[in-house]
């Protein structure tokens, strides 16, 4: 069977989106199926790019501006037009959207009813309009949650990226829950270091709680370095060697490969979220590297992707994300001898090789897939 991709997505693995969607193409392709792209990311030389078994349609030129960037995110409309163009010379058995807003949704759902091909959500967001960053983000936001709660029912299937969003879907529509998958075989981690390190990677901007873990840190070396915090990716503060005097260096944003091998430099990676229905419905790419190469989690109890994360097991989760709870969890983590930490890898990289390893997936996700494209 064929199916296409479209949404704002990269021809390149460069991003956790981009990663997301191009294992869930590869799993398909496993089996015997071909996947293309309509990619409203970046851009694709010449408008179309053949790479790895699979076609990608470009819709941004070299010089798009900001302002039709935002159009198209928001409207979907050369997407659609690619949609179109590429149906009348190709036969495709299903549309796959990524977490689009229900103007671009409607638009490609109404043209494959018309054609009778199938349409599929792979559904990793459900943002909160509150938490959103300025008034573009803020009516994306709005369009993403109006597919949500109106046309997504009308589909075919979903992939579900949580349990949160599974259990929401379960009764309205045919869903699968697919965590995030990687196809690399993971890296055990050995690393010994001392004192402990622990790894943050990304930006933080409304999501993350990273500022009171920060502030924990300069607690905890007051009187000397007990504990090194890298973080890699956050804006880098005026006072950053200030800060690494006291332990906290800050990095520019790396390659993604260099980010997979600073985790196995570090003792704990660390997400620490607030207790809100985006951090519930999402699935922390963050989370799912960390323990599929054997880097224990540090987190709060929120009920996303934390509920993966077993106490002492392959992580350390805590009840709150306030300073004085991470600054006793870090105190304890301190009385951990190395062995005990190694123990806490070696059961990360257990747990993340069966639930994060994409071939655990493969022949089930495809059979969900055609078998809701033959009904």
């Amino acid at each position: 069977m064929k199916f296409i991709y479209i949404g704002r997505v990269s021809c390149f693995m460069a991003d956790a989106a981009s990663i997301r969607v191009h294992n869930v193409a590869n799993a398909l392709q496993q089996q015997g199926h071909q996947v293309d792209f309509i990619c409203q990311e970046g851009t694709v030389p010449g408008g179309k790019l053949d790479s790895d078994g699979r076609t990608c349609y470009g819709v941004f030129g070299e010089h798009t501006g900001k302002l039709a960037m935002w159009r198209e995110w928001l409207l979907g409309t050369g997407a659609v037009r690619k949609l179109k163009a590429l149906l009348q010379t190709t036969r495709y058995d299903g549309v796959i959207l990524y977490n689009v807003p229900i103007t671009t949704g409607k638009s490609v759902y109404d043209l494959c009813r018309k054609r009778g091909i199938a349409v599929f959500g792979d559904i990793t967001e459900w943002y909160d309009i509150g938490r959103a960053n300025g008034p573009f983000a803020s009516v994306f936001a709005w369009l993403v949650d109006r597919r949500i709660r109106l046309l997504d029912p009308k589909c075919d299937g979903m992939i579900a990226i949580s349990p949160y969003l599974e259990n929401y879907y379960t009764g309205k529509v045919p869903v699968f829950n697919l965590p995030p998958v990687f196809e690399e075989n993971g890296r055990p981690n050995t690393s010994e270091n001392s004192p402990y390190k622990f790894l943050y990677a990304g930006s933080p901007s409304k999501k993350d709680e990273l500022y009171n873990f920060i502030a924990a840190v300069k607690n905890i070396n007051r009187d000397g370095i007990r504990v090194q915090m890298t973080i890699i990716g956050a804006p880098i503060p005026e006072d950053s060697q200030a800060l690494a005097e006291q332990g906290i260096c800050y990095l520019p944003r790396m390659p993604h490969k260099a980010i997979l091998d600073a985790l196995g430099q570090h003792d704990f990676s660390v997400l620490l979220r607030s207790n809100a229905r985006y951090a519930k419905a999402g699935y922390s790419t963050k989370v799912a590297e960390a323990l599929y190469n054997g880097t224990p989690v540090f987190c709060n109890e929120i009920g996303g992707a934390d509920r993966d994360i077993c106490h002492g097991g392959n992580g350390i989760k805590i009840s709150a994300a306030d300073t004085q709870t991470i600054e006793n969890a870090l105190t304890d983590i301190l009385q951990m001898p190395p062995a005990m930490v190694q123990e806490l890898k070696d059961r990360a990289f257990a747990f993340g090789q069966k639930k994060y390893a994409r071939k655990n997936y493969e022949e089930s996700l495809a059979e969900f897939m055609t078998k809701l494209v033959k009904a």
